[in-house]
């Protein structure tokens, strides 16, 4: 998870729209008790994925939800908004469930061809 950064992913909102965006996000996590969404430079966003694929250990991340260059804790707040990751995003017999019932949808569209 990069975090919240100012990069041009959200280029087809208008700024009416973004401002909405992350209103209904603060709302959402003062609601929750949460403190407020803190913004990141692009250099810091990007942290995470470089550490993760240059520094980390493969063995130690595999697998897991990263952020701010750590594994992220697991945290089950009801907030979509919240930091860290929900336990069941770490559930391997849901994840093998989902790409297995991925590439059958796929397959019925033919749109997935690697075997």
């Amino acid at each position: 998870m990069p975090g919240n950064s100012p990069t041009n992913l959200p280029r087809h909102f208008s700024q009416e729209q973004l401002q909405g965006l992350i209103e209904n996000i603060g709302k959402a996590r003062a609601d929750s008790g949460l403190p407020p969404v803190e913004f990141k430079e692009v250099a810091q966003a990007t942290a995470t994925p470089v550490w993760a694929a240059i520094v980390a250990d493969k063995d130690e991340i595999g697998g897991q939800y990263l952020e701010d260059c750590a594994i992220a804790p697991i945290d089950n707040t009801p907030n979509p908004f919240a930091d860290g990751v929900m336990s069941y995003a770490l559930d391997a017999d849901k994840a093998e469930k989902l790409w297995v019932k991925t590439e059958e949808l796929l397959n019925a569209k033919g749109v997935y061809t690697w075997q």
